[in-house]
């Protein structure tokens, strides 16, 4: 008994002292492994450290922590955008998100669609300035008429050519006006995003023929129209492809195809003079200019009135009128033979 007492005191003697790795050390461990979630969770998405980690990372930190753990509905994010993205209770759950997101449920009257784009649901959700689509609306009204009677007036070597240009943007400034007119339901919104993208197709590829048919010659004017068209046509395919193309895809196959002329600029610049060329490439930065506006949605002046995208707008009828420049001049130039 004396020896069990004996043990028995020096056992709680030495608790105090001794009380220090073990739990400590598992503490410690818990809290470290749950700052290395969240941070490599923020490096992986992009974020700073002490934004609000997505919902499994959460979860796994709270079982870290040892606190009672969330279901992932609960964590749901209040909006992926920010300010106008409210949340959407019918599309699932999706921490990682994804280019396009399978519809849950659909409003009576909509198309019948499998998946929503990233356009629509910004579309949906997104305020709308009320200026809109008036550009584009505008200048299709010009464009239109206009792509008639260039073609007509043209002379007969440059007519193909003047038809592709005119009517390549007609079709730009007429699908998009018709898009950007007025919010549509989320299966419209889908069909005419697609539309939206084969007008640009066309204007890129009519832009192509026109300066291939009449800025060069021989084999450089066939590998240019070769490139050109058949870029616009795998684009315009994709585009009405079942399932969604790549994030990015559109943007890349823009600038590769529209930048194209710029690998025959030597033979371009001995066959249709620098005036045509400096015509060229001023259209091209505008467009390019315009396309990283509207991957940076600035400037973004009025977004009641007039928004980013608007800039975009405007950038893009500049950058028209400057190539419809460049094939006037190029007409010009074949009229005089």
């Amino acid at each position: 008994m004396s020896g069990m007492s004996t043990i028995r005191v020096a056992r709680n003697t030495t608790t105090p002292a001794a009380r220090p790795t073990a739990w400590v050390r598992l503490r410690l461990g818990r809290r470290v492994g749950a700052l290395v979630v969240t941070w490599s969770s923020a490096r992986l998405r992009g974020r700073a450290p002490g934004a609000r980690a997505c919902p499994r990372v959460a979860m796994v930190r709270s079982v870290l922590l040892g606190q009672p753990p969330t279901s992932l509905e609960s964590r749901r994010p209040a909006g992926r955008g920010g300010p106008g993205h409210p949340p959407n209770p019918t599309r699932p759950l999706d921490p990682f998100g994804g280019y396009r997101r399978r519809v849950v449920e659909q409003s009576p009257g909509e198309r019948p669609i499998l998946e929503r784009s990233v356009n629509t649901e910004r579309a949906l959700t997104l305020p709308r300035p009320r200026l809109r689509g008036r550009s584009h609306l505008l200048a299709a009204i010009i464009t239109l008429p206009g792509a008639i009677a260039w073609t007509i007036t043209a002379p007969s070597g440059g007519r193909v050519a003047v038809a592709a240009f005119a009517f390549g943007m007609a079709a730009m400034f007429s699908f998009s006006a018709l898009l950007h007119l007025k919010r549509w339901d989320a299966g419209t919104y889908e069909f005419l995003f697609r539309l939206d993208h084969t007008g640009i197709y066309l204007a890129i590829g009519g832009t192509g023929v026109a300066v291939a048919l009449l800025g060069l010659e021989g084999w450089a004017s066939w590998a240019l129209l070769v490139g050109m068209v058949s870029g616009s046509l795998i684009g315009i395919v994709v585009e009405w492809l079942p399932f969604a193309p790549p994030k990015g895809f559109n943007s890349a196959v823009y600038l590769t195809i529209g930048w194209l002329p710029v690998a025959l600029l030597p033979w371009l610049w001995f066959s249709a003079g620098p005036a045509v060329v400096a015509l060229l490439l001023l259209g091209g930065v505008l467009y390019t200019v315009g396309a990283t506006v509207v991957g940076l949605r600035r400037p973004d002046p009025s977004p009641t009135w007039f928004g980013y995208h608007e800039v975009f707008h405007l950038l893009v009828i500049a950058a028209v009128v400057v190539h419809a420049v460049m094939v006037e001049v190029l007409l010009r130039r074949v009229a005089a033979g």
